[in-house]
């Protein structure tokens, strides 16, 4: 899955010109780490792990559609004074490597997992696959520990200050993981489909089974065909609503319910401070489980 391109050569021009000559100098005063993160539900982790030692930038701004956002000049320039870019991996974000300069850190969050299939069918290419990693947030223990480390390395002087509040973020994800298991068990059904794979880890970690995938890669529309296979999966498989996304169309997922004579809930897998619900990770994981819920009950 690709988030963005940058869209025309006046875009590659000044990434170009950024990137060689550098970003604004900075004003008086010692500067903070600058941190880049591609979504926001990581940048708002790393923020609990930076604190005040480190400048923390979204790049995908919020209610953006990762398919079709492009960077600002001003974006740019922030981008090409960044230490650090945390990014997903597994194909989704790319891109962002060519926003930064050639000597900032990054940290790959999907490096080491055992990838999903990216349309929910066969294996995981190597080094590509599903990168929705950060709705597990079993996985994002492992991921925070690595950003933790990243700025060790490039902060050594705030090690302690780091590692302290690395520590206390992960009793909070351990937390998040009790709650969602005490909440999943005692769920009725299981059962979903969705507009495309983004839930597949929590529902790996939690026992969800979907069994249908409007949408099975960015941008490919379903046939025919296949839209009336999920309408009769949902009906064999008795499911009770199709899931959709708010930084997507959900005309195929209105569709496909209408015709099986279900309802089409949403959940978020990207939030953002623009949201009533998903400011930051944990509150975005809760009003999904929360949505689910009302479902799945």
């Amino acid at each position: 899955m690709t988030f963005f391109r940058i869209n025309s050569l006046a875009g590659m021009a000044l990434l170009s010109l950024i990137l060689v000559c550098g970003p604004p100098p900075a004003g008086g005063g010692p500067a903070r780490l600058e941190v880049a993160v591609t979504i926001h539900p990581v940048a708002d982790l790393t923020r609990s792990l930076a604190g005040v030692r480190a400048e923390v930038l979204t790049i995908l701004p919020p209610g953006a559609s990762p398919h079709t956002f492009a960077p600002t000049p001003r974006l740019l320039r922030r981008l090409a004074g960044a230490r650090l870019l945390v990014m997903i991996g597994a194909g989704a974000d790319d891109w962002a490597t060519k926003l930064v300069g050639r000597r900032t850190a990054k940290v790959v969050l999907t490096r080491g997992v055992r990838l999903l299939p990216a349309d929910g069918h066969g294996r995981a290419e190597p080094g590509h696959g599903n990168p929705h990693v950060w709705l597990d947030p079993v996985l994002m223990k492992t991921a925070v520990g690595r950003i933790a480390r990243a700025l060790v390395k490039l902060d050594p002087a705030g090690r302690s200050y780091y590692l302290a509040r690395r520590d206390r973020l992960l009793v909070r994800l351990s937390a998040l993981d009790t709650w969602i298991r005490s909440r999943v068990k005692t769920w009725r059904h299981r059962e979903y489909v969705a507009f495309h794979p983004f839930l597949a880890y929590l529902a790996v970690r939690y026992g969800l089974k979907r069994v249908g995938v409007i949408e099975r890669s960015p941008g490919k529309r379903p046939t025919p065909r296949h839209l009336a296979e999920i309408v009769r999966a949902i009906r064999r498989h008795k499911v009770r609503f199709v899931l959709a996304e708010p930084q997507v169309t959900d005309k195929a997922a209105r569709v496909i319910a209408r015709e099986a004579g279900v309802k089409v809930i949403k959940v978020d897998p990207l939030g953002g401070p623009g949201t009533t619900y998903g400011r930051t990770y944990f509150d975005l994981l809760r009003h999904n489980v929360g949505r689910l819920e009302r479902a799945l009950k």
